[in-house]
């Protein structure tokens, strides 16, 4: 069933991996006090200047597909333990993804070039790690239902 406790969890996993693409991920202070904001696709920094980022398609890619598999294991309902291999598959794909954007931010920070800088992770960088909080939180529920289902069989 769609009213199920799994589905608002893997709702909730797929709205914090698409606030990804709309948050920042990092800051950067240099050492004239200039801040500049990372996003998925661009450096914004203080004087207004846009610069675009090279991250590529990997963290968008990545984030996007275990998105699409979250939002797919909501219909999977009725085959739970294609479910809860689906949601499973969808971490490793958050996880690459949170390597990818940490590897990319990294490297945009020694790029920078900048002396004493200050590096900060924004809320977009935490959001996919809530997203496997929530993940993690259905697997358990759909696991629960399944055993529920198994006492029930036994009983008959």
């Amino acid at each position: 069933m769609i009213q199920r406790i799994q589905t608002i969890y893997l709702l909730l996993a797929v709205l914090c991996l698409s606030a990804v693409f709309f948050t920042d991920i990092a800051h950067y202070t240099d050492a004239a006090g200039i801040k500049s904001e990372l996003s998925l696709y661009a450096l914004n920094n203080a004087n207004g200047e846009v610069e675009p980022v090279d991250f590529g398609l990997l963290p968008v890619s990545l984030y996007a597909v275990a998105a699409a598999m979250l939002f797919a294991s909501i219909l999977l309902y009725r085959n739970r333990s294609t479910q809860r291999r689906v949601i499973r598959f969808a971490y490793l794909f958050i996880i690459g993804g949170l390597i990818a954007v940490w590897y990319f931010v990294s490297r945009n920070y020694w790029d920078l070039d900048l002396t004493e800088p200050d590096l900060g992770y924004r809320v977009g960088f935490f959001l996919p790690f809530a997203s496997i909080a929530f993940a993690m939180l259905a697997s358990r529920a759909i696991r629960r239902d399944e055993e529920l289902i198994k006492s029930l069989d036994r009983i008959r």
